[in-house]
């Protein structure tokens, strides 16, 4: 592989590439735009290069930046999060420079893989006083709804998931997805009824996809199991069926297991429990349940 074919490559993690957040590794690859052996042959090139010179001052932050964006890509958040932070540390570091805030929303996206919301914040936070041009915005302001909401802090929740409806660009999730987190702010705030009937409402968004349609099944389920509100047995099967056929998750592989657990089903409760684990994002109360 050349000097140029590298460049070339790390002008594709520059801009857009790196900002899909979760699904951007298997979105790129499905396109063929590229590859995880690619990027790892040429994180080989380049850090090796890099260990032969004696004073890191020489290189330019940008190229800090750059590997940082294919560690993310390769889901190596901690090393990711180490080269961002090289670039704040470097002698040309200019916090105004426009390429910082791809740095920024890195550090931001790797905090929030490790839960440090906090420092999370702070540099979504950042992204917004100093690059209100960031084109990536309405990620910024959904992450920061959702970070909130994962700290229950519901009110600052419900404004930064408002705000993001209120932008328009590129963005990693869809408008009826916001829409479903701002009904689930309702449910978080035991406001069940109101709730119910405006997912009943969404479900009728000609937009939905099936990740939305399955959560919105999966929480119309949970509402009826925890007897939030009024409901069968036979109701919470069925929704949680439906959750299921449009998108088989760990999560709602786990409730339903429970659900046959509680009605003495033992064999379809195992059955739903290994799904869960298959999955590989099950609760962590899975194993304790079998």
């Amino acid at each position: 592989m050349t000097k140029i074919d590298i460049l070339q490559l790390l002008s594709k993690t520059e801009r857009n590439v790196l900002f899909y957040y979760k699904s951007t590794q298997s979105k790129l690859v499905k396109e063929g735009k590229i590859g995880s052996e690619e990027i790892k042959k040429v994180l080989t090139i380049i850090e090796d290069n890099i260990k032969e010179v004696k004073n890191l001052d020489n290189i330019e932050w940008h190229i800090f930046a750059y590997i940082g964006h294919l560690h993310f890509l390769l889901e190596n958040y901690t090393s990711a999060m180490a080269y961002y932070r090289s670039c704040f540390h470097h002698h040309n570091w200019k916090i105004q420079d426009q390429e910082n805030k791809y740095v920024m929303y890195g550090l931001a996206l790797c905090f929030n893989k490790f839960n440090c919301f906090t420092w999370a914040i702070s540099a979504l936070l950042g992204i917004l006083f100093i690059f209100s041009d960031f084109d990536h915005l309405k990620d910024v302001y959904y992450l920061l709804g959702t970070i909130y909401k994962c700290v229950e802090n519901n009110t600052i929740s419900r404004k930064y998931y408002s705000l993001a409806t209120c932008i328009y660009g590129e963005f990693i999730s869809t408008e009826c997805y916001i829409k479903f987190n701002l009904i689930h702010l309702l449910e978080l705030e035991c406001r069940y009824k109101k709730a119910l009937m405006e997912y009943e409402q969404l479900l009728n968004d000609p937009d939905l996809t099936n990740k939305t349609k399955s959560a919105i099944y999966r929480q119309i389920g949970s509402l009826y199991y925890e007897n939030c509100v009024p409901g069968s047995p036979e109701l919470v099967e069925k929704y949680f069926k439906e959750s299921i056929e449009f998108s088989d998750s760990g999560e709602t592989c786990y409730l339903l297991g429970r659900f046959y657990a509680d009605h003495g089903k033992v064999r379809e409760a195992f059955t739903y429990y290994r799904k869960s684990i298959d999955k590989g994002d099950c609760p962590s109360d899975t194993w304790c349940s079998i």
